[in-house]
């Protein structure tokens, strides 16, 4: 049963990471239109896709959510985030 657990985790994580390394853009800022960005006067806030998974990821662990697709999909979001410069 943990051997399972352990193989949704890495090819959920996997398939996040393919996922956002398709869609998030080449470099950082490449797709502001695809963003999640607040005005807040004359400024901007832009949250990046992994910053949000990490914050999700966080909340699933002290609240106990041990569903190891999502845990892969938030692991795999952060990864691929942490890979620009």
């Amino acid at each position: 049963m943990r051997t399972r657990f352990v193989v949704e985790i890495i090819i959920s994580a996997l398939s996040a990471y393919y996922f956002w390394k398709l869609f998030a853009g080449k470099y950082e800022g490449d797709s502001w239109d695809r963003s999640l960005v607040f005005s807040i006067g004359h400024y901007y806030l832009h949250l990046h896709h992994w910053i949000l998974a990490s914050i999700i990821l966080v909340i699933t662990l002290f609240t106990k959510i041990t569903d190891p697709i999502v845990t892969g999909i938030l692991l795999g979001s952060v990864i691929q985030g942490l890979t620009y410069r």
